[in-house]
């Protein structure tokens, strides 16, 4: 952040949320708001303003420094998210006007679920296993962004993924570029839907292989058995 620009807005943000959250400080002095500044100024204002809205939506007392900057080091863009959090990005994919910032792990398990739908409840029960399972022993995690056919949705959903560090500015521009093209929102829709029925045919895939993989574990282990079992017939005669 800068002092000059954006001093002003940062003070008022800050304020803001001690005013609303328990244990605000609802008198903060010119001095202490500076240092507060101090401490956080090697990031983006924006950044601050996302962090503190989202402290504001899922934490008890007013925020600290220590607070925000946690925040801003769990959101870096490889840290796979809890399974609820996940779910509630999944969730977007329900309206095809939305443009979301996904991993491939909150896909696929989407997609997973997706053949229990209309049921909200199963749905969510298939997602949290399966997305459970894949983050379980998966690499860093990869942000992309689907493509929503509402403009505005959009930019919204792109400059908060870069302001929480998902998304980096070129990848953005990069999306924003791409889905200039698009003039009915059609062939978006119809690309979104592609990507989902390819990866519920992964999964599927990887079902079937791990079930056969059983079987053969299977097979193996009551050919060890037989073996073993005449080998002590053997030995009994």
């Amino acid at each position: 952040m800068n002092f000059d620009t954006d001093y002003r807005d940062f003070k008022e943000v800050w304020t803001n949320a001690h005013a609303v959250m328990a244990a605000g400080n609802k008198n903060f002095s010119e001095i202490a708001i500076e240092s507060i500044f101090d401490d956080l100024e090697d990031y983006p204002l924006e950044v601050i303003k996302q962090c503190v809205k989202r402290h504001r939506k899922t934490a008890q007392f007013a925020p600290t420094p220590f607070d925000i900057i946690t925040i801003i080091n769990e959101s870096k863009g490889n840290k796979h998210l809890g399974v609820e959090e996940a779910w509630a990005i999944a969730q977007q994919l329900f309206d095809e006007r939305a443009t979301v910032i996904i991993t491939n792990e909150i896909m696929t398990a989407y997609s997973v679920s997706q053949s229990l739908s209309p049921d909200k409840t199963a749905m969510r029960m298939a997602f949290k296993e399966k997305y459970s399972e894949l983050v379980k022993n998966a690499p860093p995690a990869k942000w992309w962004a689907t493509q929503g056919t509402d403009k505005d949705l959009r930019i919204s959903a792109i400059k908060e993924a870069v302001s929480v560090g998902r998304l980096s500015h070129e990848a953005a521009n990069t999306i924003c570029l791409g889905y200039d093209r698009p003039t009915d929102g059609s062939d978006v829709i119809v690309k979104n839907k592609l990507k989902i029925i390819a990866m519920m045919v992964q999964s599927a895939i990887e079902s079937e292989q791990k079930e056969q993989d059983l079987k053969k574990e299977r097979a193996e282990q009551l050919k060890r058995n037989a073996l073993e079992a005449c080998k002590k017939l053997r030995d009994a005669l």
